[in-house]
């Protein structure tokens, strides 16, 4: 049955992109995973513990965490395309490393919200899994929250939320300022109102993400010396979050490097 609801997702989503609609299928089989679990009041069992620094106020491995790592680890496998996988329990590991096809970096956090999961606390439980390219460029992103069953994603359309229903994605909705502005507007018309808030937060979240992705291509294209160039991608961080100190301050000094690359010319 498993199998089934994924190849119907492929399909029913293949309209985002190949590697989109797998993206999704495997963010959304997580989500399934994580109810089951909640659902049977099990997953909260420690089958491991982190040894290292690595979050060591909790060491705890639980059950959730290497149920859902467990599902993308099978999905990619199955995809049969030579993956990267860096993930937050498994650490980094080559998946169908011998397999002839492009090359893809995976980066996965199959479970957040273990701490609030151990102790039956039913909020801030996501997870995510983003595609980048051999050269590290990004692909396609996915961002799962169990509850109210949401995912935000993003592709080379554009970022978009949505409502998970099943095999179907409901209310899919493009995440531009509009949006943004529409649903801080509702926020004071109605602030009560149920899943506004949460809405809030996780299209914030996203457009935050999508911000320092244009910011560090701006960076890239400053130490290629491609000063205009690294000035879009700054102005377009600012679009998304005009409060991005940094990406102000680097249009300002890559201003005055152009001019003055223009009086010695």
């Amino acid at each position: 049955m498993q199998d089934e609801i994924f190849a119907q997702r492929l399909k029913n989503w293949s309209s985002e992109g190949e590697l989109a609609a797998f993206n999704l299928a495997c963010v959304a089989e997580a989500l399934d995973t994580v109810k089951k679990l909640s659902d049977q009041n099990i997953g909260w069992e420690v089958v491991e513990k982190r040894i290292g620094e690595y979050k060591n106020w909790d060491p705890d491995i639980l059950k959730v965490d290497k149920e859902t790592e467990g599902g993308y680890w099978r999905r990619l496998e199955e995809k049969g395309t030579p993956f990267t996988f860096l993930s937050e329990e498994a650490g980094t590991v080559e998946i169908n490393k011998d397999s002839k096809g492009d090359k893809y970096n995976v980066v996965c956090d199959p479970f957040d919200g273990s701490y609030l999961f151990k102790h039956g606390i039913p909020a801030f439980w996501y997870s995510s899994l983003a595609l980048y390219s051999a050269d590290l460029q990004p692909v396609c992103c996915a961002v799962g929250d169990c509850f109210p069953h949401v995912i935000a994603f993003a592709h080379d359309k554009g970022a978009f939320i949505a409502d998970l229903a099943g095999e179907e994605l409901l209310h899919r909705v493009k995440l531009d300022k509009k949006y943004r502005e529409a649903l801080n507007m509702f926020n004071r018309v109605a602030p009560g109102y149920n899943g506004v808030k949460e809405a809030i937060f996780d299209v914030n979240k996203i457009i935050e993400k999508d911000a320092e992705i244009y910011y560090r291509e701006g960076v890239k294209r400053f130490l290629n010396e491609e000063l205009e160039e690294a000035i879009n991608e700054w102005e377009k961080t600012l679009v998304l979050n005009p409060e991005h100190q940094k990406a102000k301050r680097d249009i300002e000094n890559a201003r005055g490097l152009l001019e003055k690359l223009k009086q010695i010319k």
